[in-house]
């Protein structure tokens, strides 16, 4: 599923741009959920992290498009903006917040469509990704890159090959996020990703770059079970 916010002032055009994603719903087979603002200051006070896709009037009442699309840009890189424009000389400003693409009024399916299914296709790329809140700061993680995570001081630290990131979400709820990716726990303050696995004995892991994490003898059976079936299943 893709989310989607449409913010637009004109009902006329929130109902034409919702008409045609649910067109584009049918036509390629995807699963969209869409919410609609009439203004920018009511999407700034939802969460909007939440969305993939800003589709964005630049000419509103109040606050513009762009000056939302800057506010959004303070504390997340990674919403796709789509600006929808009646002027072409507003483009120049979209380079300013890494716009994806103009549309310009009245728009047409043809073109909407085509942007919108390259717009979810390069999603789609980074959908092996999790996007975290990690002091104050909005990041966006391959998963690929993830080494383990690890409970310190009452945190969870997510290690990665380049940086280390704090979050308030519980290991548990870790596991749940990363099922299907190939972690397990050697530990209950672990979660290790198998793909950089070298070694295992009942007392440690040693990852590719040497780091040593300890196993617990509770957690060293279903741990070397997990472990077997990952190498066993990328042979």
């Amino acid at each position: 599923m893709y989310t989607i916010a449409i913010c637009e002032d004109e009902i006329i055009w929130q109902d034409k741009i919702k008409e045609m994603l649910n067109d584009l719903q049918q036509k390629i087979k995807i699963s969209l959920k869409i919410d609609t603002y009439t203004s920018g200051e009511e999407l700034l006070k939802k969460d909007f992290n939440q969305y993939d896709i800003l589709l964005l009037d630049i000419q509103m009442k109040g606050v513009s498009g762009v000056e939302i699309a800057k506010s959004i840009r303070k504390v997340n890189e990674n919403i796709q903006i789509v600006f929808l424009t009646a002027l072409e000389s507003s483009w120049a400003e979209g380079y300013a917040v890494k716009a994806y693409r103009y549309l310009l009024k009245p728009i047409q399916i043809e073109e909407f469509h085509e942007t919108m299914i390259g717009l979810i296709e390069a999603i789609k790329k980074n959908k092996n990704c999790i996007i975290i809140k990690s002091e104050g700061e909005i990041k966006r993680i391959q998963i690929a890159q993830i080494k383990y995570l690890a409970i310190e001081a009452r945190k969870v630290i997510i290690h990665t090959w380049d940086e280390t990131y704090k979050t308030t979400i519980s290991l548990s709820e870790w596991n749940e996020k990363l099922k299907g990716f190939g972690f397990s726990n050697p530990h209950t303050s672990y979660l290790v990703n198998l793909k950089y696995v070298k070694h295992l004995d009942r007392e440690k892991i040693i990852l590719t770059d040497n780091e040593i994490i300890y196993v617990s003898q509770r957690k060293y059976k279903k741990f070397k079970e997990e472990f077997v079936n990952y190498i066993d299943n990328i042979k």
